[in-house]
């Protein structure tokens, strides 16, 4: 299914009949072709939204313990792991919802790693950035203050800004920009 270079590896999903679809590497050889890890020991991970950032791959997965969350991979089973469980327990943070979801939900801008995600009831569905640390994981901003969702998505990087498109009740869905330099900005 998706299809991510790092390196001189080859990042994929693949589902070998066992273990459901899963990250799989390969080094374009027979021998070095193999599952990189069992991520939902009870079924699919259903890896998506492959990204490369620094030398190492994230994804979604998903996992009955923490739903579907933000994961990394430096491509051995040890090296991958969940990043950060954004919403608390089994509920995913990370949803794809075709009424409101169209184009880019993760993308790398700059030296950050962004993406949509909803942290429960805190701040709904809003942008979200990882310099690929689980402390370095952060809100962006709340652009709908409170447990609502501004649903950003369609994120493009350009001219050193993250351009996304977000949702409000109020404006309806608007084009923003968000710029990092000298310090955030979102217009």
């Amino acid at each position: 299914q998706e299809l991510t270079k790092l390196g001189s590896n080859l990042f994929f999903t693949a589902d070998d009949g066992e273990n459901g679809r899963e990250l799989w590497v390969s080094d374009s050889t027979e021998e070095g072709t193999f599952m990189v890890k069992d991520i939902n020991t009870n079924g699919s991970s259903s890896p998506n939204w492959l990204r490369v950032m620094d030398g190492t791959l994230y994804f979604m997965a998903y996992t009955e313990d923490h739903g579907r969350e933000l994961w990394r991979s430096d491509g051995t089973e040890s090296g991958t792991y969940m990043l950060r469980d954004i919403n608390p327990g089994s509920n995913s943070s990370f949803h794809w919802t075709p009424d409101f979801f169209h184009g880019e939900l993760v993308i790398v801008h700059g030296d950050s790693l962004y993406f949509t995600a909803d942290d429960g009831e805190e701040h709904g569905t809003e942008l979200w950035k990882t310099n690929g640390t689980a402390n370095g994981t952060e809100l962006v901003i709340d652009m709908v203050p409170g447990s609502d969702s501004s649903w950003p998505n369609r994120y493009l990087s350009f001219d050193d800004k993250l351009y996304f498109t977000s949702y409000s009740e109020e404006r309806g869905r608007q084009l923003w920009f968000y710029w990092d330099n000298p310090g955030p900005i979102i217009g």
